[in-house]
């Protein structure tokens, strides 16, 4: 090898280790260089946010509200979101019971609770505190499927009952609930229980400003110890400005409960949730257009796609840049490819290939890269970088 290839190659081999380690030290990036990369991600961005307005998600329409999202991913119109602030624009709370259901059926009882803890686990530190109580209830209810196949009949009830407390308009499924279980679980329901007593402490928070939910009620302010069947609780404390605190407490009958309480500083997912809310609280199109733009600046997107409405689910688009709305249609029309395609102005030929790169990790973005190489501080990898074209580093 010549002299000059191997300086060549030492160079684009040191560029390109600087570049990793750029790369991998982002997320501790000084806010400058972060706002590049963001500024450059804006060039070639004309993806869609996607924002669940709707009061409750019938279900006759959760399968148009699925084909709607692979609608969009398949046009590549998706905007890549972090999972949690998507979960915070979507306003769900859910779990996955499919693969609960299928350790369960398998009479994998070991591996069900276990997957029912790291799905209560994830409710509880990442749900809308106040979408919360619907989908625990689900899964306390399969705790007590679970005990009573194990033939623990205490702790059957125990689950019942708290699943009961979470959502008592929760219908019960006679075709798939043998008659022994349901005497169970309308035991479990009317059962009466000794009162325990939940003593808050909580660490500089101001108690004037701070609120407390029991069971998915209404949030309420602060008082003293408060009396409660014994049994498992949900509680949530919220303070403006502080991530929210949630947490399944179990009762004991005629004890007091002390629990320490300490909300961490708003995180990104509550900031999404905060403007989500406030886009959604505004009564005009054009207070909703300018409220949306700390939705614009949390996700990127210029684009939110809002879906409305009670049993008719209906779609809008509202354009940041355009400052205009689309008028209402049906979720269902919304969900063909093709009147997908022209209501977001999205070439149906480029697929997920179009603009931004579809479905393609974050790594393989172009400005990411180029964005990173700056960071790095320029040299032979910042140049070589540049002169490319933004598709041809895919998989760099």
């Amino acid at each position: 090898m010549s002299r000059a290839r191997a300086r060549a190659a030492s160079g684009l081999a040191a560029g390109v280790a600087a570049t990793v380690a750029a790369l991998l030290a982002l997320g501790l990036a000084a806010p400058a260089a972060r706002a590049e990369v963001d500024r450059l991600a804006d060039l070639d961005d004309d993806g869609v946010a996607v924002i669940n307005a709707a009061a409750v998600a019938p279900g006759k329409a959760e399968r148009q509200l699925v084909r709607l999202r692979k609608r969009l991913d398949a046009l590549g119109a998706l905007h890549p979101t972090p999972p949690e602030v998507a979960a915070a624009l979507d306003g769900g709370a859910g779990a996955d019971l499919a693969p609960i259901k299928e350790a369960f059926a398998r009479f994998d009882y070991d591996r069900a609770e276990e997957l029912l803890e790291q799905a209560v686990a994830d409710l509880l530190t990442t749900a809308d505190p106040e979408r919360l109580a619907p989908p625990l209830a689900e899964l306390l209810h399969w705790r007590g499927l679970i005990a009573d196949e194990l033939d623990d009949a205490t702790a059957a009830e125990t689950w019942f009952a708290a699943s009961h407390r979470l959502a008592p308009d929760r219908p019960l499924d006679r075709a798939t609930t043998p008659p022994r279980v349901r005497r169970v679980i309308e035991r479990a329901r009317t059962a009466a229980r000794a009162d325990g007593r939940l003593a808050l402490a909580l660490v500089d928070l101001d108690e004037d400003a701070t609120r407390i939910a029991i069971d998915g009620g209404p949030p309420t302010r602060l008082g003293g110890p408060i009396a409660l069947a014994a049994g498992y609780h949900l509680v949530v404390v919220t303070a403006p400005r502080r991530s929210p605190f949630a947490k399944l407490v179990r009762i004991g009958a005629g004890r007091t409960v002390e629990l320490e309480v300490e909300l961490a500083p708003e995180s990104e997912l509550e900031r999404a949730r905060r403007a989500r809310d406030a886009v959604l609280a505004a009564r005009s199109d054009q207070a909703r257009l300018k409220k949306a733009r700390p939705l614009a600046r949390l996700t990127g997107a210029r684009k939110l796609l809002v879906i409305e409405g009670d049993d008719e689910l209906t779609v809008r688009v509202f354009d940041l840049d355009a400052r205009t709305v689309s008028a209402p249609m049906s979720l269902r029309e919304a969900s063909r490819t093709a009147v997908l395609a022209e209501l977001l102005g999205v070439d149906r030929a480029l697929g997920g290939d179009r603009g931004r790169g579809g479905d393609r990790a974050w790594y393989e973005r172009w400005y990411v890269w180029v964005g990173v190489a700056a960071v790095a501080g320029g040299g032979y990898a910042a140049w070589e970088l540049s002169q490319r074209e933004p598709t041809s580093i895919r998989g760099f």
